[in-house]
């Protein structure tokens, strides 16, 4: 029997449809000509690959320097280039221009950026200074993104790429050295120094977030070091290393200044699953009210770790004459906190205010309303400071109130409050919870874990200390741990060197199956 072969082009033309063309770039030059990138993405059908003649790596100048405005892209299409990791071929958009704008496609759209170096692209308006993405999905693989800038006059969100689209994927990628800053005088906004994510599901796989930054040197706000987002975040075996937030003014002092999430800023959930949130920081300078959270990772909700190191990142703040300075969260600032099988370690959180300060939560700080849970895990060498005027409460974890917190199969030990030293005239305690604070109306539950070696300082003139490893102001139920070797160090009165608890009805302690001990240091009065 006779067999007969349909040729592929017949089916696809008799269907209306068109076979994947792949196309490739032979030239550096951005000069329009047929073998440019300009023009192989200006002709490419949707679907189409442009790829890139390694000859191109020859030579002294490995870069195509872009001359003619960014490139636009409006239909589906991956362009391939030539970096490895070692040999790289550069688009620049020259520290004057945008290196891709997508802003011409659909929805149902997707963008593959893939084994590409986008550097030196400038946003004039602000937004997206490598990458402007609407629409659709961009996915960016193997690619670094780098020394790109958003610059606009109010408002500079994205310094390495501005995504508000279905979602945005990055794998095996660094996106590194951005900066997103406004340029005006008005009520400023910095969001997102290397990504900038609205409306837009963020997957990050396998990649470096660092060196990325947010800077606002007038009134406003400035959000999100590394990453800003305003929908859920998910990071996989990624790292988000030594970002900055920075707020920083000296001329207005009637306003107040807010700065969060030196590595990260999520007004929805964030997961992590093996990632590393290192050397992160939040600063807010300024002569009025002054806010930072978050040093590390910020969420308006819930935070997932499994496997994660939170580490070395920090907030401060200082406020001139005309306010009061707030810190919180030098490592995770988030209303919920979901955390397993990882660790937050030598986070700091400082505040200087001359009129009052308040820094909370040295490693931790939970919103009111929440619900967290930490199993497996392990909580150290964590500080706060209220280096001034004020009151620092929660070495480790502070708890703010109506809300509950379970502490399981974990350690909480060596973190350290430590309050400043002016004359103490405020109500709330000026040091308190070495290990943990919780506030009004909070449910703490301890099981299974050990909270020892954590330090309470409070160095204001008649001001006391109050629980070395708990500081709880409702409900506190300890079952089979251990509390021990926590240090109350106060120049009047120290309360609770294990745990305290304030004299009401309504507080309820419940101890079974454990051992607390504490040791006093320093004082002139004692009451256990």
């Amino acid at each position: 029997m006779k067999q007969f072969y349909f040729p592929l082009f017949i089916f696809l033309l008799a269907f209306g449809l068109r076979a994947q063309t792949t196309h490739t770039v032979f030239t550096k030059l951005d000069n329009g000509s047929a073998n440019s990138l300009r023009s192989k993405i200006l002709f490419a059908q949707s679907g189409d690959i442009i790829r890139f003649s390694p000859n191109l790596l020859s030579g002294n100048d490995d870069t195509i320097h872009l001359t003619q405005g960014a490139l636009l892209i409006d239909k589906t299409l991956t362009i391939k280039g030539l970096y490895n990791g070692s040999d790289s071929l550069v688009i620049s958009g020259e520290r004057n221009k945008r290196v891709f704008n997508t802003n011409g496609i659909a929805a149902s759209d997707v963008v593959i950026l893939d084994s590409l170096v986008i550097a030196k692209g400038y946003a004039s308006n602000g937004f997206g200074g490598g990458i402007y993405h609407r629409n659709g999905k961009l996915i960016i693989r193997n690619s670094k993104v780098a020394s790109n800038e958003a610059n606009g006059i109010t408002i500079s969100h994205g310094g390495g790429i501005y995504a508000d689209a279905s979602q945005l994927e990055i794998w095996d990628s660094k996106i590194s050295n951005n900066l997103a800053t406004p340029s005006g005088m008005g009520l400023n906004q910095a969001h997102g120094g290397g990504i900038y994510a609205d409306s837009t599901l963020v997957l990050i796989y396998n990649s470096t977030i660092n060196h990325n930054s947010v800077a606002n040197y007038y009134r406003g706000n400035a959000y999100g070091g590394g990453v800003f987002s305003r929908s859920e975040v998910r990071m996989y075996n990624s790292n988000l290393v030594n970002n900055n937030c920075i707020l920083s003014e000296s001329v207005i002092a009637t306003a107040s200044y807010w700065t969060g999430g030196g590595g990260i800023f999520g007004l929805e959930d964030i997961t992590m699953s093996k990632c590393l949130v290192d050397g992160n920081k939040v600063i807010t300078l300024a002569p009025d009210d002054c806010y930072a959270h978050g040093g590390g990772i910020y969420s308006g909700r819930l935070v997932n770790l499994d496997s994660t190191h939170v580490q070395n990142n920090s907030t401060y703040t200082k406020s001139g004459s005309g306010g009061e300075a707030e810190s919180m969260g030098g490592g995770i600032y988030a209303k919920s906190l979901n955390m397993l099988n990882s660790f937050v370690l030598k986070n700091q959180n400082i505040s200087n205010s001359t009129i009052i300060s308040r820094a909370k939560g040295g490693g931790i700080a939970l919103q009111r309303n929440g619900n967290s849970m930490v199993r497996g895990s392990i909580i150290s060498d964590n500080k706060t400071i209220d280096s001034s005027n004020g009151y620092a409460h929660g070495g480790g974890v502070y708890i703010d109130r109506n809300s509950s917190f379970t502490l399981d199969q974990s350690v909480l030990s060596k973190n350290e409050v430590k309050s400043g030293e002016s004359i103490w005239v405020f109500s709330n305690p000026a040091a308190a919870g070495g290990g943990l604070y919780s506030d009004y109306n909070t449910t703490i539950l301890v099981k299974r874990s050990t909270v020892s070696e954590n330090i309470v300082s409070a160095i204001h003139f008649d001001a006391p200390a109050k629980g070395g490893g708990l500081y709880c102001e409702n409900q506190l139920t300890v079952e089979n741990s251990t509390i021990n070797s926590n240090h109350l160090f106060s120049n009047t009165e120290a309360y609770g060197g294990g745990i305290y608890m304030p004299v009401n009805q309504s507080k309820r302690l419940y101890i079974t199956s454990s051992t607390v001990a504490f040791k006093v240091l320093l004082l002139l009065k004692i009451q256990q």
